[in-house]
């Protein structure tokens, strides 16, 4: 199948097979495990104006429960069996919108790949051995988004990403804190996000690294400098993107357009029909731009639902 790099950069090691991927998922470093599978914790927080003497949620809330998904009913089935590890918390919205955010979410020793595909297919996400869902009352404002590999069709401010990005050298490698991808989180933490004390040594730990044996990480460099860092998991049918940092200095090159692009074009090349780029939020102008990748499709009302307009 032929790749729609033009020209290809150049030292790249693509394709990544799937042997590939087990053989790197498997040697990243986990994290320390409790001695109960499948076990979920929490920690009670205060929340400010949300019930902090309770933890209750107010009275008359809706909020879409599994039977309002629109999946085969084998993944619904294990979907209604997970369900009972799951809680949930209230906190302030991460994106910074005015609305109370819901995190319907679960702690998993492990999570073998095929539950992964489920929960992904449902519209959740995982930071670490944690999967979670917005829940959030009176806002569907994070919308799941995904991307069939073999549809999607590059516009032309993508063609220019593609050209801009020749030069990079592109490589698969285990997930590890390494001191070169710790500096280079914690200067895009300072530069994109300043003031929020966010520590990158603490986001790998909690955010990155994993128990299961599906995550790996892609790194990009020109002349031996990294660049990028984009954090992947991988199954047999499904890809999921699940962050991606970069040098704010090259924001020129739009690293975050062409690292989609890398990963459709990884999809592509293993026929992986099913690529996850995690919410696309209209109001968030760092997560907008991933509904410029057409056509793609929503999960709205418990079913994904295709969308193909625009340029």
């Amino acid at each position: 199948m032929r790749s729609f790099f033009y020209p290809a950069p150049k030292k790249t090691l693509l394709p990544v097979r799937l042997s590939q991927v087990a053989d790197l998922a498997k040697t990243s470093c986990p994290l320390p495990r409790a001695t109960e599978s499948c076990i979920f914790y929490m920690t009670a927080q205060r929340v400010s104006g949300f019930s902090q003497q309770t933890g209750k949620l107010p009275a008359g809330l809706f909020l879409p429960g599994i039977m309002d998904l629109t999946l085969p009913s084998e993944q619904l089935r294990l979907l209604e069996n997970l369900d009972r590890y799951f809680s949930d918390f209230p906190t302030s919205c991460p994106y910074d919108l005015p609305e109370i955010a819901i995190y319907r979410m679960a702690r998993f020793s492990m999570i073998p790949e095929k539950i992964m595909h489920t929960l992904l297919a449902a519209g959740y996400r995982r930071y670490g051995d944690t999967v979670y869902t917005m829940r959030c009352p009176g806002c569907r404002k994070c919308q799941p988004i995904r991307i069939d590999p073999e549809e999607f069709r590059a516009n032309r401010s993508q063609k220019r990403a593609l050209r801009a990005n020749t030069d990079l050298e592109i490589n698969t490698t285990p997930l590890a804190a390494t001191d070169d991808n710790v500096r280079l989180l914690q200067h895009f933490f300072d530069t994109r996000f300043p003031g929020r004390n966010n520590l990158a040594r603490d986001y790998y730990a909690g955010f990155f690294l994993n128990s299961s044996q599906f995550s790996f990480e892609i790194r990009y460099s020109v002349k031996g400098r990294l660049i990028g860092v984009s954090i992947v998991d991988c199954g047999k049918t499904w890809l999921n993107a699940v962050y991606f940092f970069f040098d704010p200095a090259e924001a020129r090159r739009s690293p975050g357009t062409f690292n989609i692009l890398n990963l459709i074009d990884i999809c592509r090349r293993n026929r992986i029909r099913e690529l996850y780029l995690g919410y696309m939020i209209e109001e968030v102008h760092a997560m907008c731009y991933k509904a410029a990748f057409r056509p793609h499709y929503l999960l709205k009302n418990g079913s994904w639902q295709k969308s193909d307009t625009g340029e």
